[in-house]
């Protein structure tokens, strides 16, 4: 019997052939990075889905967004393609990719929504561009804006609610008291409200007549001075020379009125009790037709043991009699210390850390926009420094 042996030959596993890498165009990588940039939680996959990390740390692939070969991105609007930039994008940790003028609806299709603007955007906008660009509140209307809030009043005339064109959101409007100058002290207005814009809100809620006929055409001066003996300060106020004093012996003819309201800020500094005193000035542009009101402190503050300032004390009443006679010895000023202590006042203070461009303000409300120290949060001071001039008020 013949056994025939059999031979197992054993084959090489088929060569894989690698799979190449796409390369990606220059201009897509770009926009990838520019993906990251707006987000750690953004990633552009190289088919051009965008994805999402969600709150739970899973991942999920944004509807009807697409970025081709060339990094054009793209969203898909009622079937139509919609062209953007990186620009019209952001990213919220809790609401997910942000696309300014369009959002999501429940049904993942993307849909328009209001606009949103930045702050430079806000500046070149008219007034009533700005309430073009407002959104509906039920029972309310708007009437007027100023920076970037649109104001509304619902059918009793209560003007609570603004709308804020730079975040899309509704903001309630606190209400306060309106004084006389004189009475300043019994309308208290918290330090936090001053700063966070609040008051300034309030403020733009308040009705001010102007007669544009009978508006004096004087204008605003700048000039450099030195505060209290070794303060180094720029001073703003209407002044039309040495030898042609202001009169605004008629109210109505002031590009301003401060008569409106007055109010005071109370400090409490670990046991030392002091106050500014609040003198809100709402100026009248005459090129526009637009007010803008511009919230001055005369700063008494003070952090000195066994100092307590108080409101209502006989000394205050000469810094009152100025104030009501004069205009221009009380100018806004770049100027944060009080005229007592020479202490940093601390709302003062917050307004050069959130307005670094302060200076440049002063120096754009010295040539003409009166828009320039209307805005919420800020608050310049004012003072009673007599200048030798006629330059009367009342």
């Amino acid at each position: 019997m013949t056994v025939t042996s059999q031979v197992t030959v054993t084959s090489p596993p088929p060569t894989e052939t690698p799979i190449p890498t796409p390369t990606l165009h220059p201009d897509f990588v770009a926009v990838q990075n520019q993906f990251a940039e707006i987000s750690e939680h953004l990633t552009l996959l190289p088919d051009g889905t965008v994805e999402e990390m969600t709150t739970d740390g899973g991942r999920q692939t944004i509807p009807n967004l697409h970025v081709d070969e060339n990094g054009t991105i793209t969203i898909l609007v009622e079937g139509q393609p919609v062209t953007l930039t990186t620009a019209d994008l952001s990213f919220d940790n809790e609401k997910g990719l942000f696309v300014n003028g369009y959002e999501l609806n429940e049904d993942g299709e993307w849909v328009e929504a209001h606009k949103l603007f930045s702050l430079d955007q806000v500046t070149i906008l008219t007034p009533e561009e700005k309430i073009e660009n407002a959104i509906d509140i039920d029972g309310y209307t708007p009437y007027r804006s100023a920076e970037r809030y649109v104001f509304y009043e619902n059918g009793d005339g209560v003007r609570d609610v603004a709308y804020d064109l730079t975040t899309g959101e509704k903001v309630e409007i606190p209400q306060y008291q309106i004084c006389s100058p004189e009475k300043f002290y019994e309308c208290e207005v918290s330090p936090e409200d001053l700063m966070s814009g609040k008051y300034w809100l309030w403020l733009n809620t308040l009705d001010v007549g102007f007669d544009p006929e009978k508006i004096k055409d004087v204008p605003l001066v700048s000039r450099n001075s030195t505060y209290g003996g070794w303060v180094q300060v720029t001073e703003v106020y209407h002044d039309s020379g040495w030898d042609k004093p202001v009169d605004f012996a008629d109210p109505a003819t002031a590009p301003f009125d401060r008569d409106v309201t007055g109010g005071v800020v109370l400090y409490d500094t670990e046991g030392v009790k002091s106050f500014g005193i609040l003198r809100p000035v709402a100026f009248y542009d005459k090129k526009i037709g637009q007010i803008h009101w511009v919230v001055s402190e005369q700063s008494l503050f003070a952090y000195h043991e066994g100092r307590d300032t108080d409101p209502k004390s006989p000394r205050i009443q000469p810094l009152l009699t100025t104030w009501e006679r004069y205009y221009n010895v009380t100018p806004l000023m770049t100027n944060i210390y009080s005229i007592n202590t020479g202490v940093e006042d601390p709302v003062l203070s917050h307004t050069y850390e959130a307005y670094p461009d302060i200076e440049q303000r002063f120096a754009n409300f010295a040539n003409g926009d009166l828009s320039a120290l209307s805005a919420p949060g800020l608050v310049v001071q004012t003072g009673s420094k007599a200048r030798p001039t006629t330059n009367q008020y009342k």
